[in-house]
């Protein structure tokens, strides 16, 4: 399988892992610096979250889960040992964002993702923060 294949299958089992909220299956996909970020990104809204799963599990597991159900990767780019996966839901009819990516890594032969646009801007809590 070539670099972008294997990049692609990476992403592709990340948002596998996205839709069904399982924080361990989620996190199991991410470089150890994205789980630190996600639990560091969590505790700004939600202090008490302790670890990556917990994290990842409140981010993708709670009632707007069926929203993320047609995310797809649409194209992956490589720089290097990165690449850019850009996604995108089949069944919205709205513009692609530019901050619809992630970036995978490459650590011990194995594509994992590595960091998502910085939303740290935001001054609203996410859904995630004020549903339970």
């Amino acid at each position: 399988m070539d670099e972008a294949a294997a990049a692609r299958a990476a992403a592709d089992a990340f948002w596998a892992a996205v839709r069904t909220g399982d924080g361990a299956a989620i996190t199991s996909l991410m470089s150890p610096k994205a789980r630190d970020e996600l639990v560091q990104v969590v505790r700004r809204w939600v202090p008490a979250v302790s670890t990556a799963e917990e994290a990842a599990a409140r981010v993708w597991g709670g009632s707007w889960t069926p929203l993320l159900s047609s995310v797809m990767t649409q194209s992956v780019e490589l720089q290097g040992t990165q690449a850019i996966a850009r996604w995108d839901l089949r069944d919205f009819d709205g513009e692609s964002d530019e901050d619809d990516y992630v970036v995978l890594v490459k650590l011990d032969a194995r594509w994992v993702v590595d960091s998502f646009p910085d939303d740290d801007d935001r001054d609203d809590p996410p859904i995630w923060a004020v549903e339970p």
